[in-house]
């Protein structure tokens, strides 16, 4: 199931997650795109099915000495992670070069909230249209969705960075979102002066 894309602006590059039997995320790059026109491509590389890549949210960075990696959640069933702390991270990795390219070999493993405020829900993360932010959100209940910001220069390798961010808040489900219900966040996406998310119910609407 496709549940994250980001465009590789420098490189020309699509880059997919999907999650796979067990929440196991592969990560497909196209190439060749072609705008301003319907053309069905096949992804040209392929990943092998990743213990850490996870549910959804695909961020790009852009590191100094012109490579590039990718942020996603942490996989909720990543191999040896206990349940208590599965959705307070995100992970950051290369992309794969060649075809059945193994994501885990060097991932960067980066605690971005409270493991004692975790759900056993996969964190959703983005990264700023300029490249300057990485966006996170994790559940924090059922009804709350807490959103924290980072400047990515500060993420400078694995660890934990939950007292890091600049800045953040919460949704309230019930009060600041239309219809007052519960709903699962789907995608989330940041032009640098907003963060746009968009939500919804079990009943796909």
């Amino acid at each position: 199931v496709v549940q994250s894309a980001v465009w590789d602006d420098v490189n020309r590059y699509l880059y997919t997650l999907h999650a796979t039997t067990g929440d196991l995320g592969v990560i497909n790059r196209f190439s060749g795109m072609k705008f301003g026109a319907a053309v069905k491509n096949s992804a040209s590389v392929y990943s092998a099915a990743s213990q850490y890549v996870g549910h959804q949210g695909l961020g790009i960075q852009y590191m100094s000495g012109g490579t590039v990696k990718l942020w996603a959640a942490m996989s909720y069933e990543a191999a040896g992670a206990p349940v208590t702390s599965r959705g307070t991270k995100a992970v950051r990795f290369a992309p794969p070069a060649t075809n059945g390219a193994n994501l885990d070999n060097g991932v960067e493993v980066f605690n971005l909230f409270p493991t004692s405020a975790n759900s056993n829900q996969a964190t959703t993360v983005c990264t700023s249209y300029s490249g300057r932010y990485l966006i996170a959100k994790m559940n924090e209940d059922g009804n709350t969705f807490w959103v924290r910001i980072f400047r990515l220069d500060d993420l400078t390798s694995a660890g934990d960075y939950a007292n890091k961010f600049v800045h953040e808040f919460r949704i309230d489900l019930t009060r600041d979102v239309a219809g007052g219900v519960e709903r699962a966040l789907q995608g989330m996406a940041c032009d640098d002066r907003h963060i746009y998310f968009l939500a919804a119910s079990y009943g796909y609407s």
